[in-house]
């Protein structure tokens, strides 16, 4: 039996405005901006197994993206251990 994926985006921002910053697209299962662009950095960056997480980036403009992030419960209560200590 396959688990379900969780989906969340966040705005990942790499304009040069000191004003400007990430922020949250889509969160409906409440984890939070830290969290989801933590699963982004982990998984993309191999720091901890996490096989099967879909990342996806958006084409976006001259101030950043929208980042797609995918994965199952277990892989975010994973990270989340990581990120909340």
């Amino acid at each position: 039996m396959k688990s379900n994926l969780l989906h969340a985006r966040f705005w990942k921002y790499t304009g040069e405005s000191p004003e400007g910053q990430d922020h949250i697209r889509y969160d409906p299962h409440g984890f939070g901006l830290v969290l989801i662009s933590a699963m982004a950095y982990h998984a993309e960056n191999k720091i901890i197994p996490l096989d099967g997480v879909v990342i996806n980036h958006h084409k976006g403009d001259q101030f950043g993206h929208q980042v797609h992030v995918t994965a199952t419960q277990e892989q975010w209560d994973a990270v989340k251990k990581i990120v909340r200590g």
